[in-house]
C-alpha cells in the first residue's frame, strides 16, 4: 500500500480588526513549524470573519467580524510558506451567499471570493474553498442553474483553483448531489468535507462500504476521485435533525474517521486532506498522520447513536 494523502490543517485566522492592524507573522511562522513537525504539508488559511470593506462599524466588530489582510500582507506570507516548504489554501468568507435572494447579497458574495482569491494568489496559494449559502424561499433544484453561473463567472477571472464544499447543514446549499451536478455543469472541482456528508445525511457513514459507495458516486458521474476532489476536510462532528450542529475532535462522534482514511489509502487517492479537529493541534494531526501511515491507532467508540439506528430498531 503506498500512502499518497497530503495532510494539512485548518489553520491561522487572518482577519483584521483595523486596516492598520498588522498581521502576525511571526504566529503564522509557528503554526507552519508545528505542522511540519506532525508530518503536515498543507496549511488552509481562514478567512471565515472576513468582510469587505477598507474599516469596520462598531456593529461589525461587536460581531467578531474582522478585515482581509492585505495583498501585500499575503506575499510576506508567501516568503514565509517558500521558505518553511508548506503549501497554503484558503477558506472562504462564511458571508458568501449565492442562494440570496438580494443581488446586494450576491455582488457581495462575488466580492468575497474574488478577495480571497486574489489573496491566495499573491501567497502563492494551490486553492480556495468556499460554501455556497443557504436556502432561503428555492430549492436547491431551482438554483442550481443561477448557482451555476455565478460560479462560472468567478471561475472566468481567477487564475486559482476554486473548489465548492458541501454543507453539513441542511438548510445549507450543498448537498451531494447537488455539488455533483455543479462540478459537472461548470467545471469546479470539489472540497469534499467527510464530516459535513456524515451530518447532512444525519449519520449515513457507518463503515468502509459506505465511503466507497460515497467515492463511487463521485466517479459515475465525474471520473476519477482525486481528479475532482484534489481536497478534503475530516473531523469528529455532533449533528441533529437539521444536520451539522459543531465540530468534534476525531475520536468525539461516530463519524468512522479511521475507515475513510482507510479506503482512501487501498484505494491510493493522492489528495490533500485537512483536519478540522479542534483539537488538531491536541493530538488529532498526530493521529491523523499515523492513520495515512497506516500505522495502528486507538479508536474509540464515543458519540451519538447514528439516527439510522433509531429508525433500524424502532
Amino acid at each position: 500500500m503506498i500512502n499518497t494523502l497530503k495532510l494539512g490543517v485548518s489553520g491561522i485566522n487572518l482577519g483584521k480588526s483595523s486596516k492598520n492592524e498588522s498581521i502576525d507573522f511571526k504566529a503564522v511562522r509557528r503554526e507552519f513549524e508545528m505542522l511540519k513537525n506532525v508530518g503536515g504539508e498543507v496549511d488552509e488559511l481562514i478567512f471565515t470573519d472576513c468582510v469587505l470593506g477598507e474599516e469596520l462599524p462598531m456593529n461589525l466588530i461587536q460581531r467578531g467580524l474582522k478585515l482581509y489582510p492585505s495583498i501585500e500582507e499575503m506575499k510576506k506570507i508567501r516568503e514565509i510558506a517558500e521558505e518553511m516548504k508548506v503549501k497554503v489554501g484558503g477558506h472562504a468568507s462564511f458571508l458568501v451567499n449565492f442562494a440570496s435572494s438580494s443581488e446586494k447579497v450576491k455582488r457581495a458574495s462575488r466580492g468575497h471570493l474574488t478577495a480571497l482569491c486574489r489573496r491566495m494568489e499573491a501567497a502563492g496559494g494551490i486553492y480556495a474553498v468556499t460554501h455556497l449559502g443557504f436556502l432561503g424561499e428555492k430549492s436547491e433544484d431551482e438554483l442550481k442553474d443561477e448557482i451555476a453561473m455565478e460560479i462560472e463567472r468567478i471561475i472566468s477571472k481567477i487564475e486559482i483553483q476554486l473548489l465548492i464544499e458541501n454543507s453539513g447543514k441542511r438548510k445549507g446549499v450543498g448537498s451531494l448531489p447537488f455539488i455533483i451536478d455543479l462540478a459537472e455543469k461548470t467545471g469546479v472541482k470539489i472540497c469534499l468535507d467527510w464530516a459535513h456528508l456524515h451530518a447532512y445525511g444525519r449519520g449515513t457513514i457507518r463503515n468502509s462500504e459506505d465511503v466507497r459507495r460515497i467515492i463511487n458516486e463521485i466517479e459515475k458521474r465525474l471520473g476519477e476521485f482525486e481528479d475532482w476532489v484534489p481536497v478534503m476536510h475530516i473531523s469528529g462532528i455532533k449533528y441533529g435533525f437539521g444536520g451539522e450542529l459543531e465540530h468534534l475532535g476525531l475520536n468525539e462522534s461516530d463519524l468512522p474517521w479511521y475507515d475513510i482514511i482507510k479506503v482512501l489509502n487501498e484505494i491510493g487517492v493522492n489528495s490533500i486532506i485537512i483536519c478540522e479537529s479542534p483539537k488538531r493541534w491536541n493530538g488529532d494531526l498526530k493521529l491523523l498522520k499515523k492513520a495515512i501511515l497506516g500505522e495502528k491507532v486507538e479508536i474509540k467508540k464515543l458519540g451519538q447513536r447514528s439516527i439510522l439506528d433509531w429508525i433500524e430498531k424502532y
